[in-house]
């Protein structure tokens, strides 16, 4: 039996990964051996923190090992989600995609705080860590009703896209709205909405796929895509530096780099997920006799009620940092905190 929220506040726990088989999928996830990915395999996603209802992650050790992250929020509550708890909901989605093959042209729609009978919304962020194009939005000069017309006729849409090639470490912001589509070859991490919705326009030949043309022209921003954007905010604590990605009114996405053991400061007062793509590290409580232990591809969740934790890296430590908001303020409040502000900040923050 699970511990009470009563019983004590809530330590760090580490996610067992939801590995998902896809058309375009392949078997780089191999790179972080905890997946249990076989060569020749066509793994596509693998969830790393999921409360959707078909599929939630489950904790893989410690007191609450085997409860899903669904459980985790109907008993603990404000423990977990601190002032999120209303919501009721886990309130982030955090995957890792392999494109062995490009993904289908798609549209995520927007979140409609007025319309709560409405598709969940789905802004979503990639941090890159192998490279290749991407198509993000409609190319200069080109409408919706192009694209529409060359659909209907069944015509490549390509020229009618805007073409990027991402570089390992680059960040993504993808507004709702955004045509896109993660090309061949790329690897990302993806931080996003709690929604799984995805509208197709095109499936580049593949067959058997449903399309979405209504939802999707219907949720189509012909002005969202690529938009140059600055390189991150920096902070450095000693010889650990830390990076402030990109955020949107719904989620912050950060990066550390860690060679000297910390205590760890807070991104939010709610839940917080810290998913390790290199380096092995503990973390709990400097007096822990156990400290909790990861390595590449390990996703730790930290409750919001969880005390205190010192990082102790037994080698160099890359960390993508996931955390929740309620509004854009939040973001700008803590690079306020950074030292940064006003314009700085407004660059990295997409609308969503």
């Amino acid at each position: 039996m699970a511990p009470t929220a009563g019983q004590r506040p809530p330590g760090p726990m580490l996610l067992s990964p939801i590995l998902k088989e896809k058309v375009w999928g392949g078997d780089r996830l191999r790179r972080f051996p905890s997946k249990g990915v076989t060569p020749g395999s066509s793994i596509g996603e693998s969830w790393e923190a999921s409360g959707l209802a078909e599929d939630p992650s489950r904790i893989a050790s410690g007191p609450w090992e085997g409860a899903s992250l669904r459980e985790l929020v109907s008993e603990l509550g404000t423990a977990l989600l601190g002032p999120l708890a209303d919501r009721r909901e886990f309130p982030l989605l955090l995957k890792l995609i392999d494109a062995r093959e490009r993904l289908s042209l798609q549209v995520h729609p927007p979140h409609r705080d007025d319309r709560p009978q409405a598709p969940p919304g789905k802004a979503e962020a990639w941090y890159v860590l192998e490279g290749g194009p991407l198509v993000l939005g409609l190319a200069a000069n080109t409408d919706a009703g192009e694209l529409a017309a060359a659909l209907r006729e069944a015509r490549d849409p390509s020229p009618l896209l805007e073409h990027v090639v991402a570089r390992p470490g680059d960040t993504i912001p993808v507004a709702p709205g955004t045509l896109h589509s993660i090309g061949q070859g790329v690897l990302v991490a993806e931080l996003q909405q709690p929604a799984d919705i995805t509208y197709r326009v095109h499936d580049w030949g593949r067959q058997g796929r449903e399309l979405h043309l209504e939802q999707a022209f219907a949720a189509l921003d012909p002005l969202a895509g690529h938009r140059p954007r600055p390189g991150p905010l920096e902070l450095v604590r000693g010889n650990n530096l830390f990076s402030f990605l990109t955020g949107c009114r719904h989620f912050g996405m950060e990066r550390a780099r860690l060679v000297e053991h910390l205590p760890w400061v807070r991104a939010t007062e709610s839940v917080e997920l810290l998913l390790c793509l290199e380096g092995r590290f503990t973390i709990g409580p400097r007096s822990a006799a156990q400290p909790l232990a990861a390595g590449p591809g390990d996703t730790v969740l930290l409750p919001a009620a969880c005390p205190e934790v010192w990082i102790e890296p037994s080698e160099p430590v890359t960390l993508l940092v996931g955390y929740p908001c309620r509004l854009e303020r939040e973001l700008y409040d803590r690079m306020l905190a950074w030292g940064f502000a006003g314009e700085e900040v407004a660059s990295r923050i997409f609308p969503a």
